[in-house]
């Protein structure tokens, strides 16, 4: 699981969430459509056949278990705890099997799934701008020594800058001088 308000590169939010997410959602989709039209795996040539049949639902319980464990995958890797019981009620249903019921626990699972990724953020950040984000001695060790009280201030304010979100309020000092932090960025940098 990554960490909440770790700074992670590009690449592995795709890796870690998107190829995740695109597994899931799309085996989710796959085994919704088998469940809801069992009859687009049988054999065009014999649909009637038992044995085909029972290939036909060995097949559809293949790709479900297959969707559910991507699914469990994704939710515990992207800390998504809230959905698991959603996933562990699909399973139950698809012990009972009914077709129509399996196919519309896998449409609200794939859901489910949609609406809490559609409220996962990521900040991004300009590579320039990674050094300054989470160091509690952003200008060194020796300034940190001297003020160990205002760590947390110097590690919030240099967040600030490297979420380009600053303002007055993320240097209290400059805020009763009516500075503002792109100034004082530009006195630290300069």
């Amino acid at each position: 699981m990554i960490a909440p308000f770790a700074v992670v590169s590009l690449w592995d939010m795709l890796e870690r969430y998107a190829r995740l997410a695109a597994d899931a959602v799309s085996s989710l989709a796959l085994a919704e459509q088998l469940w809801r039209n069992p009859a687009i795996t049988r054999d065009p040539l014999n649909p009637e056949s038992v044995k085909e049949a029972d290939l036909d639902k060995r097949m559809r319980m293949s790709i479900a278990d297959s969707a559910t464990a991507k699914t469990r995958l994704l939710c515990e890797k992207c800390d998504l705890q809230d959905v698991l019981p959603e996933i562990e009620r699909l399973e139950k249903t698809l012990q009972i099997g009914i077709t129509h019921n399996v196919s519309s626990a896998f449409r609200h699972l794939h859901e489910r799934i949609k609406d809490n990724l559609a409220t996962e953020h990521f900040y991004r950040l300009d590579r320039r701008d990674v050094p300054l984000y989470g160091q509690a001695e952003l200008f060194g060790s020796r300034v940190a020594s001297k003020f160990p009280k205002n760590v947390e201030d110097v590690q919030a304010a240099g967040n600030c800058l490297a979420l380009q979100t600053a303002d007055r309020l993320c240097f209290p000092p400059y805020a009763g001088h009516g500075g503002s932090c792109s100034k004082a960025r530009g006195s630290l940098e300069g």
